[in-house]
Protein backbone atom coordinates (compact mmCIF):
# COMPACT_ATOMS: atom_id res chain seq x y z
CA UNK A 1 0.00 0.00 0.00
CA UNK A 2 1.73 3.58 -1.20
CA UNK A 3 0.53 6.44 0.19
CA UNK A 4 2.22 9.68 2.03
CA UNK A 5 1.84 11.06 5.48
CA UNK A 6 2.72 14.30 7.22
CA UNK A 7 5.07 14.10 9.94
CA UNK A 8 6.41 16.49 12.35
CA UNK A 9 9.21 16.32 15.27
CA UNK A 10 8.48 16.94 18.79
CA UNK A 11 11.07 16.78 21.85
CA UNK A 12 12.91 14.29 19.31
CA UNK A 13 10.16 12.13 18.87
CA UNK A 14 8.59 12.35 15.57
CA UNK A 15 5.03 12.37 14.93
CA UNK A 16 2.46 11.01 12.34
CA UNK A 17 -0.61 13.37 11.45
CA UNK A 18 -4.29 11.62 12.89
CA UNK A 19 -7.37 11.42 10.46
CA UNK A 20 -9.24 13.99 13.05
CA UNK A 21 -12.55 11.71 11.51
CA UNK A 22 -11.11 8.89 13.16
CA UNK A 23 -9.77 10.28 16.32
CA UNK A 24 -10.59 13.32 17.78
CA UNK A 25 -8.11 13.55 20.87
CA UNK A 26 -5.83 15.54 19.08
CA UNK A 27 -3.94 16.10 15.41
CA UNK A 28 -0.61 14.37 16.39
CA UNK A 29 -0.18 10.89 17.20
CA UNK A 30 3.13 8.34 17.87
CA UNK A 31 1.20 5.54 16.65
CA UNK A 32 -0.08 4.88 12.86
CA UNK A 33 -3.03 3.70 13.67
CA UNK A 34 -5.15 6.62 13.09
CA UNK A 35 -2.99 8.69 10.54
CA UNK A 36 -4.27 10.59 7.69
CA UNK A 37 -3.13 8.78 4.48
CA UNK A 38 -2.67 10.84 0.84
CA UNK A 39 -2.43 9.01 -2.40
CA UNK A 40 -0.58 11.91 -4.01
CA UNK A 41 2.30 13.64 -2.45
CA UNK A 42 1.70 16.99 -4.31
CA UNK A 43 -1.43 16.98 -2.25
CA UNK A 44 -0.11 16.32 0.95
CA UNK A 45 3.03 18.96 0.30
CA UNK A 46 0.03 21.12 -0.43
CA UNK A 47 -1.82 20.57 3.22
CA UNK A 48 1.43 20.89 4.63
CA UNK A 49 2.51 23.90 3.42
CA UNK A 50 -0.33 25.11 5.19
CA UNK A 51 0.02 24.11 8.47
CA UNK A 52 2.94 27.27 10.56
CA UNK A 53 4.26 25.37 13.05
CA UNK A 54 5.98 21.97 14.37
CA UNK A 55 7.81 22.18 10.77
CA UNK A 56 5.61 19.12 9.04
CA UNK A 57 7.35 17.48 6.52
CA UNK A 58 5.56 14.47 3.74
CA UNK A 59 7.06 11.25 3.80
CA UNK A 60 6.57 7.85 2.34
CA UNK A 61 4.14 5.99 4.26
CA UNK A 62 6.87 2.65 4.06
CA UNK A 63 9.14 4.68 5.63
CA UNK A 64 6.83 6.09 8.55
CA UNK A 65 6.19 2.10 8.75
CA UNK A 66 9.87 1.67 9.53
CA UNK A 67 9.87 4.69 11.74
CA UNK A 68 6.64 3.20 13.45
CA UNK A 69 8.74 -0.54 14.12
CA UNK A 70 11.99 0.46 15.01
CA UNK A 71 10.01 2.77 17.94
CA UNK A 72 8.33 -0.44 18.51
CA UNK A 73 10.98 -2.46 19.35
CA UNK A 74 12.93 -0.01 21.17
CA UNK A 75 9.38 0.31 23.73
CA UNK A 76 10.02 -3.88 23.34
CA UNK A 77 13.84 -3.55 24.27
CA UNK A 78 13.70 -1.18 27.39
CA UNK A 79 10.86 -3.47 28.91
CA UNK A 80 13.08 -6.85 28.70
CA UNK A 81 15.41 -4.09 30.11
CA UNK A 82 12.49 -3.65 33.09
CA UNK A 83 12.03 -7.16 33.79
CA UNK A 84 15.35 -8.36 33.56
CA UNK A 85 15.97 -5.92 36.53
CA UNK A 86 13.02 -6.61 38.55
CA UNK A 87 13.83 -10.57 38.58
CA UNK A 88 17.34 -9.73 39.19
CA UNK A 89 16.24 -7.35 42.38
CA UNK A 90 14.11 -10.32 43.33
CA UNK A 91 16.68 -12.93 42.80
CA UNK A 92 19.01 -10.82 45.46
CA UNK A 93 16.12 -11.22 48.04
CA UNK A 94 16.71 -15.11 48.66
CA UNK A 95 14.65 -17.80 48.85
CA UNK A 96 12.02 -15.96 50.38
CA UNK A 97 12.14 -13.29 48.69
CA UNK A 98 8.63 -13.93 46.68
CA UNK A 99 6.63 -14.14 50.22
CA UNK A 100 5.19 -11.27 51.73
CA UNK A 101 5.76 -11.34 55.48
CA UNK A 102 2.71 -9.43 57.11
Amino acid sequence: MGGFVITCRRHGDTLFMVDRKKQRKSFWSDRLDDVLVWKDEKAAQRHANTLKFNNPQVIPLERAERIDLDRMKARLDWQRIAEHSEACSDMEMGWDGHKVWA
